[in-house]
């Protein structure tokens, strides 16, 4: 009888680690939940730095299992704080939580008894952090899979109740005089138990919780932990189930007590994913203006949005009419709680770098699933792994949910993908001899209640291949919407200075913009810029080229800048445009004032601001083979130097036919302390494959 006695509490004890570590699993796992406030998570007590200061002896925190914290990762940041004692029964499940097994202590006292260390506990937050801190943010929780007994449960909902209508101190006497003596006689065992004073008791009492009592066994929390994985991506997640555990079960050790808490940092590697880089890989790189004028066709295309049910909606205009803007007005214009995705395909330039894929599934899909999580509170997409048209179900599947939880607010409702430039994505695909992923997007019909919208210019309409759509053509601004803008900047113009600044740029919102870049020599300048009569964007640029060449007193150094923006990958370090242009870094940024448009110049490197600067630019200066071999020279001689060579070296030496150097870069040469990422290490490995076999086989 002995020994059974000895196995019956050993497994018991097991058991309790069991239902431990599977509990705070599934707490860490919500760590990544875009609708939680859950920062950080703590096992085996608090905070280190919070223990130290609260309980340098160690006895005095020996409730608190998990510390989760809302808002901040230490309760002096936090917004509220949850500690949490877990207890779990094998043999028997079923017998009530009653006031007087709480109070069962190792003597008459209370002492070591449940609700004596939760007392414990909640004494030393108050005594160091104080009443009103502590009553505001803190909650002390019993987790158990045994339940509460009704009289317990009525005896606190009660007790609570009066505290809450009497938010100052109320003192425990009093409580006890308003409870019937059923609940009465529960809460006057808890207070002889807790060790507390009276009106200390009071205040335990307001942030006591046993809502978590009853929970599912452990097998039913491992079921539970199985399905919430599984929200993150399709298939197999035993390798996620054993990673999470894992990482708790080490967490749980006692040599991990100077660990901080988890964050959603450290949950993430789970997926195997280092960075949240990697959950959102084509983040949108839009240039918005610091005003943005209300257009008159915004509304008109908005009711075209919501009238479009089962067909895409294609926005197309010429170049520089305010596509990308007026998309993302949409919003505002749409019922009350729809949420609009704008997909960024043009990159700030970068579409048609190498290294940049955002035009295939496994960039553009994640990042449009994951964006739309992140703003209607849906689940993650975390699987890294899956075939194209996988990607594209598991979207679908998001799509549905972030509808019907928009829809619980507003039932008219929508969610609008918009793919902003997708005709970039096309060409940047074709490029690449590869497949963009807005073709099968097109051709998928999206769930009720959602819409998909795809931007492009006029002239590109036709390599969409747009199955049946809705056609929306953006017009310029009108005389009043070029009036607003000029009187953003110059609000005494006047009506005629109005009109020619309108006539003169055939109200194009783009060459206004140019213009406008002469503001500060004032209006007579900006008109004069446009003079004689520069009506599109390609004069007005020809115009600025013509000056800048004047300027600089070299042209043909304007020439080589100009090739070597094109030519490199973006965004491009200063010193490898100088070095490709033959020219000291400091002329580039007198080629930026003088050019007065288009560039843009940060954190020490060099950019295009806008696509049409780029298109003009690429119509004159498109001989990109020309100095091809030069790249590849200049990235082979930094490759161990910068970050940018290692990226980027493959792309030149397989488009220059340098076999054998690439052979011994994919052989022979290992990536060293210029990229510390292993996901990226692993990507540009990958890249440097792929530009051999693709020289091999041609």
């Amino acid at each position: 009888m002995k020994v059974f006695n000895k196995m019956s509490g050993a497994r018991e004890s097991s058991a309790g680690d069991d239902f431990q570590l599977l509990w705070a699993a599934r707490k860490a796992l919500s760590l990544l939940d875009p609708a939680t406030e859950l920062m950080a998570l703590n096992i085996e007590g608090p905070d280190k730095d919070e223990t130290e200061l609260l309980d340098p002896d160690g006895d005095k925190l020996l409730a608190v299992d998990l510390a989760e914290y809302f808002g901040g990762e230490r309760f002096d940041t936090a917004d509220n704080v949850v500690l949490s004692q877990l207890k779990y029964s094998t043999r028997n499940p079923g017998k009530e939580w009653t006031a007087a097994r709480l109070c069962e202590g190792k003597d008459s006292t209370g002492r070591g008894s449940v609700i004596r260390r939760l007392a414990d506990a909640f004494e030393r937050y108050y005594g160091v952090y104080g009443p009103e801190a502590v009553i505001r943010k803190l909650k002390l929780k019993l987790v158990s899979n045994r339940p509460t007994s009704e009289r317990l449960e009525s005896a606190l909902d009660a007790a609570q109740g009066l505290l809450y209508e009497h938010p100052s101190t109320f003192r425990t006497e009093t409580v006890l005089e308003h409870l019937a003596e059923e609940e009465r006689v529960e809460i006057e065992r808890l207070y002889r138990a807790s060790g507390l004073e009276s009106d200390k008791f009071t205040d335990f009492l307001r942030v006591l919780d046993f809502s978590d009592c009853g929970e599912q066994s452990r097998f039913g929390q491992e079921i539970a932990l199985v399905k919430e994985l599984g929200r993150y991506g399709p298939g197999e997640v035993s390798a996620q189930y054993r990673a999470l555990t894992d990482l708790i079960w080490d967490r749980m050790m006692p040599e991990a007590w100077k660990q901080k808490p988890l964050t959603k940092y450290d949950i993430l590697p789970v997926f195997g994913c280092p960075t949240f880089e990697r959950v959102y890989p084509a983040q949108p790189k839009f240039e918005l203006p610091p005003y943005v004028l209300e257009r008159k066709e915004a509304s008109e295309f908005a009711h075209t949005v919501v009238g479009s049910a089962g067909k895409p909606i294609c926005l197309h205009s010429s170049g520089g009419k305010g596509k990308t803007i007026l998309v993302q007005m949409l919003e505002k214009k749409l019922p009350q709680h729809s949420v609009v995705i704008v997909f960024d395909c043009y990159g700030g330039g970068t579409y048609l770098n190498p290294a940049d894929t955002r035009h295939t599934p496994n960039r553009a899909i994640l990042q449009i699933a994951n964006e739309l999580a992140a703003r209607t509170r849906g689940p993650l997409l975390l699987r890294f792994d899956l075939l194209p048209e996988d990607l594209l179900l598991e979207l679908l599947k998001r799509v549905e949910i972030a509808v019907s939880l928009i829809q619980k607010l507003n039932p008219d409702a929508l969610v609008v993908i918009v793919v902003d430039a997708a005709d970039n994505s096309v060409y940047a695909a074709s490029e690449k001899n590869e497949k963009s992923f807005i073709h099968d997007l097109l051709e998928q019909p999206l769930p009720r209640g959602s819409r998909l919208v795809v931007t492009c210019r006029t002239e590109n309409k036709e390599i969409l291949n747009l199955p049946e759509h809705e056609s929306f053509e953006l017009g310029g601004f009108d005389l009043s919407e070029s009036a607003a803008h000029l009187r953003l900047y110059y609000p005494d113009a006047t009506d005629e200075q109005v009109e020619e600044f309108h006539q003169l740029t055939n109200g194009i919102p783009r060459l206004q913009e140019y213009a406008l870049s002469f503001r500060q020599q004032g209006l007579d300048a900006v008109l004069a810029s446009l003079r004689p009569g520069w009506k599109t964007l390609e004069g007005f640029l020809d115009n600025c080229f013509d000056e800048a060449k004047k300027r600089s007193g070299t042209p043909e150094d304007i020439n080589r800048i100009c090739e070597a923006l094109i030519a490199l990958p973006r965004p491009i370090p200063l010193v490898y445009a100088a070095a490709l242009a033959g020219v000291p870094p400091e002329a580039l940024e007198s080629f930026r004032v003088d050019i007065r448009c288009g560039v843009r110049i940060e954190n020490e490197t060099i950019s295009f601001h806008d696509q049409d600067f780029e298109d003009y630019l690429r119509q004159r200066f498109s001989k990109v083979e020309d100095i091809a071999g030069r790249i590849a020279d200049l990235l082979y001689q930094n490759r161990h130097r910068d970050r940018y060579a290692a990226y980027h070296l493959d792309t030149f030496l397989a488009c220059t036919g340098r076999y054998q150097e690439l052979r011994d870069l994919v052989i022979e040469e290992e990536l060293d302390s210029t990229v510390t990422d292993p996901v990226e290490q692993q990507e540009i490995k990958l890249n440097r494959i792929r530009s051999a076999l693709k020289i091999a086989a041609n």
